[in-house]
């Protein structure tokens, strides 16, 4: 019995740590790995279905741009990332 509620409260005590951290790592550059800033809200709310509204976050180094999509339907579009070329590095600080 004392078995089955020690493995009960580790499942319920790693479901949070574990949550957090497939979230955070979703958010990250996929090349620095740099927490990804500048969101920039695209299209409007109320269009969800024919202008895929959502928010765009950028690397700050210049690495590329995250979408996601406001609304989690499958049949919709989901995340994509898009890497930038070296045209953009003008526009990001050398670091």
């Amino acid at each position: 019995m004392a078995d089955g509620a020690a493995l009960w409260l580790f499942l319920m005590l790693a479901i949070a740590p574990l949550s957090w951290s497939v979230r955070d790592q979703q958010k990250r550059c996929r090349v620095c790995l740099r927490r990804l800033s500048i969101p920039v809200r695209i299209g409007a709310p109320g269009s969800i279905l024919f202008n895929g509204s959502g928010t765009e976050m950028v690397c700050a180094q210049g690495h590329g741009v995250l979408y996601l999509p406001d609304s989690e339907g499958k049949w919709l579009e989901g995340d994509r990332w898009n890497n930038l070329d070296d045209s953009w590095a003008g526009l990001f600080r050398a670091e």
